[in-house]
Formats: structure tokens, C-alpha cells, sequence
């Protein structure tokens, strides 16, 4: 009984020789199975046994050597009897008498054995949290491995980074076993970023299309933080006023986020940015070129002292959120970008775009006196008032009429002279930004 594997081609050789005088044609057949050229079968097809050649002539005392193939895509015990008949043709020229008979048969018997490998595990999870102030360190786990098969197996081990395997070749005898280091590297990208990696420790078999899998499971974790926003535009304030926003800061991970905030100081050197040490209190911005301000005023401060956050340092636990405030002083016709960075220790860092501008309330109002002349007491007069507004800020326009008319622009007031009695006004309010009209 020979020995194999699924969808392995194996081949059992048996020799003929013939002591008779005259020539003899051979013929060795397969009793049940359907003769059939193992090379050309696909993996689904059904146990069968092929004989190379299955027939030939010998002559006196002559031998040959028959060849049978096996090919199965399933396991199990194959049997198949080979039969051998002869038929001799007559001693002379004239003769044409012959004669055939049975010479022999022979049981041919394989089990066809599945490759079975016993893994200690079918699943590696490998949790890395990070400790402040340490390097990354590679981690490894033990996988034992064991030939649980009737066959001595050689077989390879592929993964994917993060992981890695060694060693990445193996051959068991029947009921060995060896033990395989799977390591796993958290600092493979060198981003400090969190992230939850999956990937297959692949087992390939030699000359079988088999494959085994072990499910490798790497749950990295950083210091990070996300924002709810990415970029900050202040819009137009009002002149020597500050405009507030707020930007919420959340920890995804399973550790403390410590941060701290700087300013983004280009390098006119180089052509790249570098941040400023330091909280922002003692940080400056001194250049205009990629965080920039400018005044119609004269020279503007620099965006370090047009910006503002708080706090500008602090910790964020596991799972909880923290409320940051970005604020913007409109100094005087000024138009101001910044770069704010967020650094996070042992963790990446996060940049934050700052922008806004100011711009002082200039409006136009007309006519500024109404003549309606003689009138009926009991019908209404309508009259247009245009409100016109020629700066860069929102403004709100209110109008209220009782025994004056008075026009309310964010604390700037006109009134005009005069007492009006039942005066109506339509639209009583309105918001409006730069270039508008308002009747």
C-alpha cells in the first residue's frame, strides 16, 4: 500500500519480461477505473488510475516496464486490480494461429491522506499600548505547530507586515511538532498613529494546493487625539473686538493624550516649517510669509498676538473630550493667517488653520429728510428709506420709531430731529454683510 497526498500525482512502476520464443503483444488494464491521462485532470475530478504504456509487443526474452499513475482531490483508501494479458502469434511466417490468456493480476492499493497540522492557535491577538517616554518594542508570541497526518509534510509560513514569521519553512515528520515566533512591530509605519491591523499567517504545502490560515489580530495604541474641525475662519470682525470659536478635542484611544499648542514658524532657509517650542504665551510669529498679517493701519502685530487658545496645554483621558477656544482680535484693518500646531506627547501632530480680518462700520443713509406735505389725516404715506452699508463686517440694522427715529448699528446710533407721530417702519430689523442695501 503506497502513501499520498490529495491531489498529489504519484507513480508505481512494474516490470514484464517474457521467456517465450515468439513475439508477444502485452496488455495491462486497469479493471475498474477508466483509463485516463492523469496530467490533464482539475483538482474536482474523482479518484483514478492511468497505465503508461498500456500495451506493447515484445519480442523473444524481451522485457518492459509499465507505469501507474494515481491522482486523487480527495481523501481516503483507493484499491484497483491490473490486469496483464498475453497473446502469443504463431512460430512461422505461415502460422497465423495465436494464443491469449491471462498472465497475471495484481491488487494496487494507495491511502490518500489529507495534510493535517495542528496549530496551538487558531487566532493571535496582540495588544500594544504605549507608556510614556518608551520606544516601541517589537512583540512575540509562540505558535506551536504539530504533523497530525499519516505523511511527513513540508509546508512555508507568509504573513504581512506588521508580522512577521520565523521561521518561514518547516517539515514535520508524522506527530512532530515545532514552535514558530510571530512578532508583531507597532512602530512599522513610524506615524504614531492607533490602529487596529488584521492580517493571515498563510501555510502553503509542497506540491499540494492546500493552504491553512492562522488569523493574526494587532491592536496598536498611540497617543491621538481628533478634532471636530481642521480650520478655523474668523470671518470679518468688527474693529478692536474678539470673535470666540470653539474646536473639541476627543482621545479615540486607550491612553492619556498629554498636548500643548505652538505656532508654525516657516524656515526661510529651507522652504519648510518648523514648530515653536514652548506654550504660546512665549512663542512668536516674527515673519509674513506663511503666517502672515497685514494692516491698512501701519504695521499689524503678528499673528501670535492676533490669535489666541486656551488652554494651550492640558490632558485628555481615554474615551473623553475637551473643549478648546480659538480667539481672534481685530486689530484695526488687519487680514491675518496663522498655522497652529497641537503636539502630542509620544503621539503625531495635528495642525490647526487659523484666518480672519477686521474692518470698521461705514453706512450711508438717504434721503435724510422727508417732505410728505399736506396729507389726509386717514390715509398713509409711504416713503423709501435706503440704508446702505460699504463694509467688509456684518452689521444689524434696527429701527425703532416713537417719539424719534433712531437707527441702531452694533451700538452706533443716528437719530433724526423731529417728532413723528404713528410712524411705521418696515422691515424694523435686518443683518446684513459688506455691500448691501437696505430699504
Amino acid at each position: 500500500m503506497r502513501q499520498c497526498l490529495p491531489s498529489e500525482l504519484i507513480h508505481v512502476s512494474c516490470s514484464v519480461e517474457t521467456d517465450s520464443t515468439h513475439h508477444t503483444a502485452v496488455l495491462l488494464t486497469c479493471a475498474t477505473a477508466k483509463k485516463i491521462d492523469a496530467t490533464t485532470l482539475s483538482a474536482d475530478q474523482q479518484p483514478v488510475f492511468a497505465i503508461t504504456p498500456d500495451k506493447c509487443t515484445l519480442g523473444p526474452k524481451e522485457a518492459t516496464t509499465f507505469t501507474l499513475s494515481l491522482f486523487s482531490s480527495r481523501p481516503g483508501s483507493m484499491t484497483e486490480t491490473l490486469v496483464c494479458t498475453a497473446t502469443t502469434t504463431g512460430a512461422s511466417k505461415t502460422s497465423s494461429s495465436s494464443n491469449t490468456k491471462r498472465v497475471f493480476e495484481v491488487a494496487a492499493k494507495a491511502d490518500v491522506a489529507a495534510p493535517l497540522l495542528d496549530f496551538s492557535s487558531r487566532s493571535m491577538r496582540f495588544e500594544y499600548s504605549h507608556t510614556h517616554g518608551s520606544c516601541p518594542e517589537p512583540m512575540t508570541q509562540l505558535l506551536t505547530i504539530r504533523n497530525v497526518s499519516k505523511l511527513p509534510l513540508a509546508f512555508s509560513l507568509k504573513t504581512a507586515v506588521p508580522f512577521a514569521v520565523e521561521p518561514c519553512a518547516l517539515e514535520l515528520q508524522p506527530g512532530g511538532s515545532q514552535a514558530v515566533a510571530v512578532t508583531l512591530d507597532p512602530d512599522f509605519r513610524h506615524d504614531m498613529q492607533s490602529q487596529l491591523v488584521k492580517q493571515k499567517l498563510l501555510v502553503t504545502y509542497s506540491d499540494n494546493p492546500q493552504k491553512d490560515s492562522v488569523e493574526l489580530v494587532g491592536d496598536i495604541q498611540f497617543p491621538n487625539l481628533t478634532f471636530d474641525s481642521s480650520a478655523l475662519d474668523f470671518g470679518c470682525v468688527l474693529s478692536d473686538s474678539t470673535r470666540r470659536m470653539v474646536v473639541t478635542l476627543t482621545n479615540p484611544t486607550k491612553v492619556a493624550a498629554r498636548y500643548s499648542w505652538a505656532w508654525l514658524k516657516p524656515d526661510a532657509t529651507a522652504g519648510s516649517s518648523s514648530a515653536i517650542d514652548g506654550g504660546l504665551s512665549s512663542a512668536t510669529v516674527g515673519s509674513a510669509a506663511s503666517n502672515s498679517s497685514s494692516s491698512r493701519f501701519g504695521p499689524a502685530p503678528p499673528p501670535s498676538q492676533l490669535f489666541d487658545i486656551l488652554p494651550i496645554a492640558g490632558t485628555v483621558a481615554p474615551g473623553q473630550c475637551e473643549r478648546v477656544e480659538f480667539a481672534f482680535f481685530g486689530f484695526p484693518g488687519v487680514k491675518a493667517a496663522a498655522t497652529a500646531v497641537c503636539h502630542v506627547e509620544d503621539g503625531p501632530d495635528y495642525k490647526m488653520q487659523l484666518s480672519g480680518e477686521s474692518s470698521s462700520i461705514k453706512y450711508a443713509v438717504e434721503p435724510l429728510f422727508f417732505d410728505c406735505g399736506m396729507q389726509t389725516y386717514d390715509r398713509p404715506v409711504e416713503r423709501d428709506l435706503w440704508v446702505s452699508g460699504v463694509q467688509a463686517v456684518y452689521m444689524l440694522v434696527k429701527a425703532a420709531a416713537d417719539s424719534s427715529v433712531v437707527l441702531q448699528l452694533q451700538g452706533t446710533a443716528m437719530a433724526a430731529s423731529g417728532s413723528f407721530k404713528g410712524l411705521l417702519w418696515q422691515p424694523t430689523a435686518g443683518f446684513r454683510n459688506a455691500g448691501w442695501y437696505q430699504q
